[in-house]
């Protein structure tokens, strides 16, 4: 049975929100600092992992259902991510990629009816 709840059009457009936020903050850290200290590396791959996981979500059809959006969760968090754009510490990248993914899971089956 349908959960009545679940609001596919207004999380991907929450989605689309969040991932166009990080993707400004990401070009703002970057026009800022064109030599980055690791605090700019960090918000760098914090906000560009930020973006790829939300901005897959905003455009996937997997949210149809909560349990779709919690498989697609899933097959994201067992798949590596694509490298992060040029510039951004790969290894600070994947940690944020899984820390979204996890976050996201952990909310959503929390607001299991």
């Amino acid at each position: 049975m349908p959960d009545k709840r679940w609001d596919a059009d207004g999380l991907r457009r929450s989605f689309k929100g969040v991932a166009e936020d990080a993707e400004r903050y990401v070009g703002q850290i970057k026009a800022r600092s064109k030599n980055p200290g690791a605090g700019d590396e960090m918000l760098l791959a914090e906000h560009e992992a930020k973006f790829r996981v939300y901005d897959h979500l905003s455009v996937n059809r997997a949210l149809i259902s909560r349990e779709e959006f919690l498989a697609e969760l899933a097959k994201m968090r067992a798949e590596s991510a694509a490298p992060p754009r040029r510039g951004v510490n790969s290894a600070e990248f994947q940690k944020w990629y899984e820390y979204f993914i996890k976050d996201l899971i952990e909310q959503h089956r929390l607001h299991r009816g």
